[in-house]
């Protein structure tokens, strides 16, 4: 069995000199910083950047968010601290609405380009071409034939009765170049509008998103004016508008766990 271990005298002075070395904040202001330091990354910031989002989203970086505002607010109560942990929450999952709406609408953009590039590859079909494409087919098929196209540009003009016929065939393929041109600019153009109508997610799922973000503004505008009336009242500074303390409070609850629809 072991003997506990003797502590010399020359031990014991150095570990109260070292002790008295260590006495923490000692200023009014330091005290008040670090009184609510076991609060500084509560349940909420624990929960909210969970094990499983880590591959996602940096807890480091919610962290210093969370300490950049409690060092703003200063808290003076472990409510205020509280509240402030509320408000970083609310910031953060803020962000996480904003992501998902870009996300939202980069699926939507590549969806776009897929179906364009389908569409492309299909032919289409006769009873759906456009008066331009049915001028490509028409022309195309007598661009080899001089007699049907003299007969067909004389229907216009009579002066290509008296037209060559290598005049009238290049008058006939000038004609397909010219509508093949204005064709892919219409394509362009049809494809352009397109992406840009799909600029946002889908309304449904744009609605959603609009709900879900007003109701964590909500939290986090309840969360400012409650903090600033607590803070008000503790330091005899005035204090905003009048405000129903306990249902502010209450309003500090998570929006539901229904999964949002896809975009």
């Amino acid at each position: 069995m072991s003997r506990p271990k003797t502590v010399t005298e020359k031990q014991l002075v150095a570990n109260r000199r070292n002790a008295g070395r260590s006495t923490g904040p000692r200023t009014p202001e330091g005290k008040a910083r670090s009184r609510w330091n076991a609060l500084k990354h509560g349940a909420l910031s624990r929960a909210v950047v969970p094990p499983p989002l880590a591959a996602h989203e940096r807890v480091g970086d919610f962290h210093r968010l969370h300490e950049t505002l409690r060092q703003d607010f200063a808290p003076g109560s472990a409510l205020e601290e509280v509240l402030i942990e509320s408000i970083a929450t609310c910031y953060w999952r803020l962000a996480r609405v904003y992501r998902a709406e870009a996300g939202a609408v980069a699926f939507r953009q590549s969806g776009a380009e897929a179906a364009a590039s389908q569409r492309a590859s299909k032919q289409p079909s006769p009873t759906k071409l456009s008066p331009v494409e049915i001028g490509i087919q028409t022309f195309g098929a007598i661009l080899n034939n001089p007699l049907v196209s003299r007969r067909l540009l004389s229907g216009e003009d009579p002066k290509w009765d008296s037209a060559g016929d290598e005049e009238v065939l290049a008058a006939i393929e000038g004609r397909v170049a010219r509508l093949k041109e204005q064709f892919e600019l219409t394509k362009a153009e049809d494809l352009e509008a397109e992406r840009l109508g799909r600029s946002i997610p889908s309304i449904d799922y744009a609605l959603h998103l609009a709900r879900y973000e007003a109701h964590i503004q909500r939290q986090l505008y309840r969360a400012l004016a409650a903090l600033e009336h607590l803070r008000a009242a503790r330091l005899d500074l005035p204090g905003p508008p009048d405000l129903d303390l306990p249902n502010a409070l209450l309003e500090q609850r998570t929006v539901s766990d229904e999964p949002l629809p896809g975009p």
